[in-house]
This record gives C-alpha cells, structure tokens and sequence, in this order.
C-alpha cells in the first residue's frame, strides 16, 4: 500500500481535484478503458463516484450556507431589539 506522497506521485498524473472526503490533491490514474482518482491518504474514486461525493458535498455546503444565514438573520434582528430595553 502506497502512502507516502512521494510514491504516491509515481500512480498517475497530478489532477486539479481535491478529496472530498479529506480535502487532499488527487491524481489520475489510467486504467485500461477505466480512469480512477486517488489521493495520497488512500481515497480512490471512479470518476461517476467523484462526481457523486462532489455533489453531495455541494449540496451538504449550501444547507450548511443557508442554515448559517437564518440563524445571522435572527440575531441581528435581536441586537436593535436588546438594545431598547
């Protein structure tokens, strides 16, 4: 098992993706017909499952945006109102 970023090099060509599960640099490896990402902690993905995590990281984020959002929408509506008494 590789693990090391060193050999981990070796595997493929660097790409312009990042592990959506640790954030890290992935490479592209070449398969036969099959093209595969992994990072140098060890995630590998076919391209549809990347394509699968990145979306649900997407979708996960915007929630996470909206949620955040609301909440800084409440409080600032409550700083005027604790400011009067």
């Amino acid at each position: 098992m590789l693990t090391a970023i060193e050999e981990t090099n070796g595997l493929g060509v660097h790409s312009v993706f990042t592990c959506p599960d640790c954030g890290g640099n992935m490479w592209r490896i070449q398969d036969g017909e099959l093209i595969r990402y992994r990072c140098y902690t060890g995630h590998a993905y076919t391209e549809s499952q990347l394509l699968t995590n990145q979306t649900e990281n997407i979708e996960r984020t915007l929630w996470i945006a909206l949620r955040m959002m609301e909440e800084r929408k409440k409080l600032l509506e409550n700083i005027p109102a604790q400011g009067a008494e």
